[in-house]
């Protein structure tokens, strides 16, 4: 606190701070759109002009942790510590901010995290990572035209906890922090939606800290300073 949101120089190596989020103990997501930026910063999505930095738009959507854009809409995960929430899947129009579409807590009752978009499908990761040694695998497919959850995609008990979703050419990646003792790879194809696990018994908590950089994933290790590299 405060939480900021700045720009790095690559060329003079400078930061500089371009403003400050009000009311946000952290920040979790942002994503450039043309001339805008959009971060989740605690209970806020905002919207910025990157030439100003002036508020577009905002709205209030507690326990937000990651989103997505796809044309006139925005997909949001949610989850907050020791609260349950109505929902754990929003869609938004962009434009107005108004809810396009939600899956209820009474039929997907889990929070959920990353959230990655493939043509006109939403894929949502479902961790349930706020109720400790509770954690679920599942990645949640919702038809952005139909506006339905028309897919399940179960990880296994290998699979659970997951934090990043990288898509790599057919395939769906999934990062999985597991119960904290152990992480694990798996990968989806798209088609059949079958899906390969591997484990990496040896590596703790990456805490969503990951990238697909061409055909590895790299992530940091709980506590660490070295990344670790997956050939996929």
């Amino acid at each position: 606190v405060p939480v900021s949101l700045g720009r790095y120089d690559l060329l003079s190596k400078e930061y500089t701070e371009m403003v400050q989020v009000e009311n946000a103990r952290f920040a979790s997501d942002l994503a450039l759109d043309g001339e805008s930026v959009w971060i989740a910063a605690d209970q806020w999505l905002i919207e910025y002009d990157r030439t100003s930095w002036q508020i577009m738009n905002q709205i209030e959507i507690p326990g937000i942790r990651k989103f997505a854009l796809h044309d006139d809409y925005v997909v949001v995960s949610r989850g907050e510590y020791l609260q349950k929430l109505p929902s754990y899947v929003q869609v938004y129009h962009r434009s107005s901010l108004e809810l396009a579409y939600e899956i209820p807590e009474a039929a997907m009752p889990h929070t959920t995290e990353s959230v990655i978009i493939d043509g006109a499908r939403a894929y949502v990761g479902v961790n349930n990572g706020f109720e400790f040694g509770k954690e679920v695998g599942k990645v949640l497919v919702i038809d952005l035209e139909t506006m339905q959850w028309t897919n399940t995609i179960d990880l296994g008990p290998e699979g659970k906890n997951p934090e990043n979703l990288m898509l790599f050419g057919q395939k769906l990646v999934s990062l999985n922090n597991r119960s904290y003792d152990g992480s694990s790879i798996s990968v989806i194809d798209l088609a059949s939606t079958n899906v390969n696990t591997h484990s990496i018994s040896d590596v703790q908590s990456l805490c969503g800290t990951s990238v697909l950089v061409g055909d590895y994933v790299l992530y940091q290790e709980f506590g660490e300073t070295e990344v670790g590299k997956f050939d996929l």
